[in-house]
């Protein structure tokens, strides 16, 4: 039985229920239904419903504490009150209760934790998922095993490390996110923060009033939320738009969705939104940034001048006034989902392949 013990100073599932988180939690089920042994140590915020509700009592309340909401435990550190020395003594008792077979981590090369437990002969695997720790001037500790989500950011760290860095691409099961379409009305905009570029779609919601938007709040543990609030305030003003709280269950905005609007401001490595709307048949319009690209295939139109929410408007006008275009696009989304590389299987395969190649 091989062990694995994921690290992250951030919120996990359920305070955060990202894509990374999607795509970790899909992953740790498969492993654990393919006899492998899971525990997680996190971050949390005592801000965080969920916190308090696996605490049974306060009374000689010690950290960090522990449920087992995901079928293993997940040890849960406040963020805030919580010195470095702290984090590294729990993690070296977690360690030696453990001994786990590898350690991975998605927060980054250089956090401590994760070169702590390399540095203790531990098998470390960091997962990248983002472009911003690598933007500084850095080497990768050489105790560390590094894979990429996408190839775009492979290419990126490879470039940085002078080393070759292998791709597993998000796994994503696009069957649970499948609907029949009853009401595809809204043109849907997920996760209404300025890095999705929530500015830009209030912009082209305003050059559009007779469309119907959806903007759909996300349940990130980052993301400049004051921000964020400031911009829902100003959709709240628009007759256009619709604002929904964050989904569990994203088949209900899908079910509702006539194009998926995603104008990035920032290099996102993958995109998994795309493929979800795809396998709807759902065209996606997105900034041509990072490896959405790749992700998006034919099934949707990129927009090269990504800051110009004229050219996000023009191309909804563009598919909703002809229905061969629409039909078109959205035949060529279905098929994108279909590459052999998007498979999940596949993808897990891959992982445990490379992480026991490592092992051994």
């Amino acid at each position: 039985m091989t062990k694995l013990l994921f690290l992250t100073r951030l919120p996990f599932y359920p305070e955060s229920s990202g894509g990374s988180e999607c795509f970790l939690i899909y992953l740790f089920q498969q492993l654990c239904q393919m006899g492998w042994q899971i525990e997680v140590f996190c971050g949390s915020s005592l801000k965080s419903s969920h916190f308090w509700k696996s605490i049974k009592s306060t009374r000689n309340l010690k950290f960090p504490t522990v449920d087992t909401l995901l079928g293993y435990p997940c040890w849960r550190q406040p963020i805030k009150v919580t010195t470095e020395q702290q984090w590294i003594s729990h993690l070296d008792q977690l360690l030696q209760r453990f001994k786990p077979d590898v350690v991975v981590s998605h927060d980054g090369y250089m956090d401590k934790l994760l070169s702590h437990t390399a540095q203790k002969c531990y098998p470390s695997f960091y997962l990248a998922q983002w472009l911003s720790p690598i933007e500084s001037d850095f080497s990768a500790p050489s105790t560390l095993h590094v894979l990429a989500n996408s190839p775009y950011l492979a290419e990126k760290i490879g470039t940085t490390i002078n080393k070759k860095v292998p791709v597993i691409l998000p796994f994503t099961d696009l069957k649970k996110y499948q609907v029949e379409k009853d009401d595809h009305q809204f043109i849907t905009f997920i996760n209404p923060i300025p890095a999705k570029g929530v500015e830009i779609a209030l912009k082209v919601a305003q050059a559009l009033p007779q469309e119907r938007f959806l903007f759909v709040k996300g349940k990130w543990s980052i993301g400049g939320s004051e921000s964020s609030k400031y911009f829902l305030k100003l959709a709240s003003k628009l007759s256009n738009i619709d604002v929904w709280e964050h989904q569990e269950d994203m088949r209900k905005v899908y079910a509702v969705t006539n194009i998926l609007l995603m104008p990035s401001q920032f290099f996102e490595t993958f995109g998994r939104v795309i493929l979800e709307a795809q396998i709807n048949k759902i065209p996606v319009i997105a900034s041509k940034v990072g490896g959405i690209p790749y992700t998006l295939g034919d099934g949707g139109i990129l927009i090269d001048t990504i800051e110009d929410f004229h050219k996000y408007a023009e191309a909804i006008k563009q598919i909703r006034s002809s229905h061969t275009l629409y039909n078109k696009l959205s035949d060529a989304a279905l098929q994108n989902t279909q590459r052999p590389e998007f498979d999940a299987k596949h993808q897990i395969q891959s992982f445990t392949d490379f992480i026991e190649s490592h092992l051994k």
